[in-house]
């Protein structure tokens, strides 16, 4: 069986979750290393439309790594900037199935996460939703509900109000292995 290279691309939450595994000893998100390679790849304020800090603008991280598997977390910062969620889902799908279909990946998209804010997390909600309905007529491209992050208690978020605590690194970090684990098999066919 050969080992399956995961990367996982996004914005500050997935560069943070990087340094987290790291200092965790999870490095691989504690999946076996004889079977996967995860790495991390995350800019702070990255953006899924067009800018100065468009995932977009970084693709060439891709092709060093070569991976079987891309989890892609983006849109948060978009969401925060103004654009319509409709927009938003659009830019993010299209993304994903670009990353498909030129890096011959299979891509997670890993649902937006909600923030303190009844507006903002209005937005995050109708944003995956419309991503849920949308990824069925995509090949290739899933989208991943993270599970532990709805709960109108928001505890796993830093003072900021933006970025993920202990807990909320943790749960992103399982989240992200059982996202790995739960589309390996059918991507690798094993």
């Amino acid at each position: 069986m050969s080992q399956v290279t995961i990367l996982c691309f996004g914005h500050s939450f997935i560069r943070r979750l990087g340094e987290y595994c790291s200092r965790e000893g999870a490095n691989n998100l504690s999946l076996d290393s004889d079977r996967f390679r995860v790495s991390f790849e995350g800019i702070g304020g990255a953006t899924i439309l067009p800018g100065r800090k468009s995932l977009q603008n970084f693709v060439h991280v891709i092709r060093r790594c070569s991976p079987d598997i891309i989890f892609l977390q983006i849109g948060e910062n978009d969401l925060s900037s103004g654009v319509r969620p409709e927009e938003l889902a659009k830019h993010v799908l299209s993304f994903g199935e670009f990353l498909a279909v030129v890096y011959r990946a299979h891509v997670i998209i890993g649902q937006l996460l909600p923030r303190t804010g009844l507006v903002f997390n209005g937005k995050v909600r109708v944003v995956n939703h419309i991503l849920a309905e949308k990824v069925k007529f995509v090949d290739n491209v899933v989208v991943w509900r993270h599970r532990g992050f709805y709960n109108p208690d928001i505890h796993f978020l830093l003072p900021d109000n933006v970025h993920l605590n202990e807990v909320g690194q943790r749960k992103l970090c399982r989240s992200l292995k059982y996202a790995v684990l739960n589309h390996a098999n059918s991507h690798t066919g094993n």
